[in-house]
Formats: C-alpha cells, sequence, structure tokens
C-alpha cells in the first residue's frame, strides 16, 4: 500500500507521477493506493480507476456506520477495495472499537481488506489477527510475524 500524503495540487500531482511510476514498473496489481484526502481519491477513480484504492477518511466512518446497522454497503457504491482504520488508542482513546469480528466479517462480505494501525501492543494484535484482521501496520514487525505464527498453532 502506497499512501499519498500531499493534499490539493500537489496531491493530485503526486499521484499523476506515482501513476507513471506505477505503469512504468508494471506493477498495477502489486499496489493498493491510499489518501485521506478526499479530493485526491476522487482523482484517483475519475482519472486511475484500474488501480486499487484504499478509502480516504470520509469513506472509513462511512463504512464504519454501515458495517455497524448491518446496511448494504452496495447503496455507498464503494470505489475502495481496502480501508486503513485506527484501533485501540489510535481509536479516540478506544472508545470506538473497529476490529470487532462484526466489522471485519462486513468487511470481507464486501470484498473489503482491512488494516490497522499503528498496533504495537501484543494483546491489541492479537485480538486483531483472531478477528481476522488482514494487516497490521507495527513499529515491531518481527513481533507481529511471531504473534500470527502462535495464533496459526
Amino acid at each position: 500500500q502506497i499512501e499519498v500524503k500531499a493534499m490539493g495540487n500537489n496531491g493530485r500531482k503526486a499521484t499523476d507521477e506515482l501513476y507513471r511510476l506505477i505503469k512504468k514498473y508494471g506493477i498495477e496489481n502489486r499496489v493498493i493506493w491510499a489518501t485521506f484526502d478526499p479530493y485526491i481519491s476522487s482523482h484517483m477513480v475519475k482519472n486511475y480507476p484500474e488501480i486499487p484504492r484504499s478509502g480516504n477518511a470520509l469513506e472509513a466512518v462511512q463504512f464504519f456506520f454501515y458495517a455497524r446497522m448491518d446496511w448494504d454497503l452496495s447503496v455507498a457504491n464503494p470505489t475502495y477495495s481496502s480501508l486503513q482504520l485506527p484501533f485501540g488508542s489510535s481509536a479516540f482513546d478506544g472508545l470506538l472499537n473497529t476490529g470487532t469480528r462484526q466489522i471485519l466479517n462486513y468487511a470481507h462480505k464486501n470484498n473489503i481488506s482491512i488494516t490497522y494501525w499503528t498496533i504495537n501492543n501484543e494483546d491489541e494484535i492479537r485480538y486483531l489477527v483472531n478477528n481476522g484482521a488482514d494487516c497490521v501496520i507495527t513499529d515491531q514487525p518481527g513481533f507481529v510475524s511471531q504473534i500470527i505464527e502462535s495464533t496459526k498453532q
């Protein structure tokens, strides 16, 4: 996953250059690009719809409420195939649990992968892995690998 952090016109230019590099190296099937900026998301969808995209911040909030209500997500016509969600202390000091089996099952039912950021707590990683998280961003990748391997046994 490659995230465009720049916003506005600089974000649009960064997206265009990133697309050029993705095509140059022929990695269209190996990249998901992301941005939290709805303007840049619109640019990605309008100009490069063949590149899989992670939802922006507004789409993540919409997804969360659709999932919690178990509403038909197709009504929202999502154009993303992945989401990056906060969890634990990142999710408003733990007030919102975005890592439940219900949320993850809903995502998978809608062909959406979920990535959680930035999780360094062993219990939180175990919880997410056991509930079916697709990816965990961490500062300790070796530690996460050990947890994943131990849950397979």
